[in-house]
């Protein structure tokens, strides 16, 4: 799970191993909460850029 939303925010290859919560916590513009059973992600700034989810084709 923690490769797939790794994948999912940075939007680069796959990881071949698996990421820490503090590697994907490096975003600079979207944050994570990992609870028991829920997560929530969450822009780190209120402003439009962060707002903007740019897609890498």
């Amino acid at each position: 799970l923690r490769q797939a939303l790794y994948h999912s925010i940075f939007q680069n290859d796959f990881p071949k191993k698996i990421p820490t919560l503090d590697e994907i916590q490096k975003h600079s513009r979207i944050g994570i909460a990992w609870f028991s059973d829920t997560m929530l992600l969450y822009t780190k700034q209120d402003t439009e850029e962060c707002l903007i989810f740019k897609h890498r084709f």
